[in-house]
Formats: structure tokens, C-alpha cells, sequence
């Protein structure tokens, strides 16, 4: 499946807020779902927006699974797997196996579940020489940064690529824990390595 840039058209300064976000109160604030809230092509595992951050005071993350959770899946039996192997077969490396584990699995989390960066408000010029692009699916302005994934059905500022073992888009919001998660894994699989490498 190919991604297309779209005409590039300048955006008016009134430029109109479409795809709002969905009011908090259809979500119960930290109510964790049994089945996932579908939202467009994300379920919605907690919504948080009802509370304030509190150095911008701008709502909190609404954390939900992308499109390809299965990928999430299939990387979290990884782990545990990896895991069990190294307690069973050197029981005296368990602990060093279970934090790098524990590690994986929260930045795991973290990335599938941050918003990487979805447009949801068409964006305005800033000055005369800045062109926006005009997406015709999310019929929305967004910035040059920004790139619509065929894949989420939304635009995603600061796009660099679709994982499907993280099970969304990786965006300028959850790029950096994406590249930990890359780090944490990589280390795990050397001490894999290092264990497999002594006998």
C-alpha cells in the first residue's frame, strides 16, 4: 500500500477545527475498558483527558492500541518467552532477564499506547512563506511534518513510519520512546547472546 502526498494548498487564517476530539464524558475517567473503546481505526484502552497537566494545563493523553495490536502481542509473548527460556535454563541470570523484561514491556506499552502525534485541528500559517498541505480523507490542513498513514486513517505530525510490532505510527510525540524500546530490546538480546555465548 503506497502512501500519496496530497495538492499543496495554503490554509485561511480561519481555517475551520475539524475531527474535534471526542468529549471526555463518553469516557469514564481512569476506567481501564475490558474491551477496548473503538475510536476511528485505535481502540481506547484509558482516557485521562479530564485531568490537567499541570505545567501547561493542557488535558491529559487519551492512551489507546492502534490498528495492529496483534503486533503488540506476538512482541509481548517474545519477551515473556525469552524470559521464561533464560529463568529455566540459568536460573542464576532471572533477575537481570526479569528487569530487562519489565523495561522492554513498559516503553512497549508507552509507545503503542501515546499518541504519536494525530492532526486533529487544521493547521494555520504561521507567516507568508509557510505551505500547508491539504489532506482530502482527514479534510484538514496539517503542517509540512505531518503525513497521513493510510494504515491509522489519520494525520500524524512529525511521521516517520507505520510499526506494526508497536501497532501504530511512530510520530513526534512517541519517536523517542520508540527509540529506547529499539535500545532496550537490543541490550536484551545481547545479554541473550552473552549467556548463549557461555556454554
Amino acid at each position: 500500500m503506497t502512501l500519496e502526498m496530497t495538492e499543496i494548498e495554503r490554509a485561511p487564517p480561519n481555517a475551520p477545527t475539524v475531527l474535534p476530539s471526542i468529549p471526555s464524558k463518553q469516557y469514564s475517567p481512569l476506567r481501564w475498558t475490558m474491551w477496548p473503546q473503538r475510536r476511528g481505526n485505535h481502540w481506547v484502552v484509558v482516557d485521562l483527558s479530564v485531568f490537567k497537566q499541570p505545567c501547561s494545563k493542557q488535558p491529559m493523553g487519551i492512551y489507546s492500541i492502534g490498528p495492529h495490536w496483534p503486533g503488540v502481542v506476538f512482541v509481548i509473548a517474545l519477551l515473556v518467552g525469552s524470559t521464561q527460556y533464560i529463568c529455566s535454563t540459568w536460573p542464576w541470570a532471572s533477575w537481570p532477564s526479569v528487569l530487562f523484561c519489565v523495561v522492554c514491556f513498559v516503553l512497549l506499552a508507552l509507545t503503542s499506547c501515546t499518541d504519536p502525534g494525530f492532526v486533529s485541528v487544521s493547521a494555520t500559517a504561521t507567516d507568508d512563506s509557510e505551505e500547508l498541505c491539504f489532506c482530502e480523507d482527514c479534510q484538514l490542513y496539517r503542517p509540512d511534518s505531518a503525513f497521513h498513514c493510510d494504515y491509522c486513517g489519520r494525520c500524524v505530525d512529525g511521521w516517520d513510519h507505520h510499526c506494526v510490532w508497536m501497532g501504530q505510527c511512530i510520530g513526534k510525540d512517541n519517536y523517542k520512546i520508540f527509540w529506547r524500546f529499539n535500545v532496550a530490546w537490543l541490550l536484551y538480546l545481547g545479554f541473550l547472546l552473552y549467556l548463549t555465548s557461555m556454554d
